[in-house]
């Protein structure tokens, strides 16, 4: 009877840490993963920083209308028009320097604004 009694209270311990751990991993998969730091730095040429903007846009682009990144960026080679890049909100060309833009969604649409 005492051994029925054991495998019974093991079985139910068994069943609870079971429950506890599968309520642990559909947590993980309904949370969202860590994002990127919203306050970014670059320094390098204008094709790179056209790179950095174009990954930064696709990382925001499915987002609600919200600001999701600030970067920093330094051009020291070439320099960045807005003729190819729609995204380009309200600037027409970016020459050798320090800017502030902000990368933000809006119609779940990038936009890259320059912060003056």
């Amino acid at each position: 009877m005492e051994d029925t009694y054991l495998k019974l209270g093991i079985v139910i311990v068994a069943v609870a840490v079971m429950t506890l751990l599968i309520a642990f991993a559909f947590n993980a998969l309904n949370s969202q993963t860590e994002p990127e730091k919203e306050m970014q730095s670059f320094s390098g040429s204008a094709r790179q920083l056209d790179y950095k903007i174009s990954h930064l846009c696709q990382l925001c682009a499915g987002e609600a209308d919200r600001e999701c990144f600030l970067l920093n960026a330094e051009i020291t080679e070439g320099n960045i028009s807005n003729s190819g890049n729609a995204e380009f909100a309200n600037f027409g060309i970016l020459l050798l320097g320090k800017y502030s833009l902000k990368i933000e969604s809006s119609s779940s649409k990038c936009v890259i604004r320059r912060m003056e």
